[in-house]
């Protein structure tokens, strides 16, 4: 194991919590103000878990919890870019380079690991990934509600 592997841990823990200072353009589902990226990854990690019986194909929860817990981290650099918005399209030029960057600080392994969970996240290619889609627009339709 690297001498330094706790270290990087620790250090990507504390860079990750500025998370908690990220507000979104969504409220919360009572409507009374907006949420911060800590409470969005919170709750559609909790949703994820109690409807993936509803999935019509079979699913790895582990990795759709990962990917719902790592999803916005990139915002932590590129800012939080609203699901719905002309930004979206571009949104990646900017959050690319910051999900190398805080994913960098963890050691190698880990690193690829969740750089490669977020890839494929983005990409919605599996069917991880779509479940993970799926649930960010069950989340705001909510609010909506």
């Amino acid at each position: 194991m690297e001498p330094d592997r706790f270290e990087k841990q620790l250090k990507f823990i504390f860079e990750i919590d500025k998370v908690k200072n990220i507000i979104r353009k969504s409220k919360v589902f009572d409507g009374s103000r907006f949420e911060n990226d800590a409470e969005h990854s919170w709750t559609i990690c909790l949703m994820a878990y109690l409807f993936r019986e509803y999935s019509n194909v079979e699913v790895n929860i582990e990795k759709i919890l990962i990917m719902l817990l790592i999803h916005d981290l990139v915002e932590i650099d590129a800012g939080d870019t609203f699901l719905y918005s002309k930004e979206r399209e571009t949104a990646i030029d900017k959050e690319e380079p910051a999900a190398k960057r805080i994913f960098g600080l963890l050691p190698q392994d880990q690193a690829e690991y969740f750089i490669n969970t977020w890839k494929e996240f983005e990409e919605k290619k599996t069917p991880e990934a779509g479940v993970c889609h799926s649930i960010r627009q069950v989340g705001t339709c909510i609010t909506k509600l």
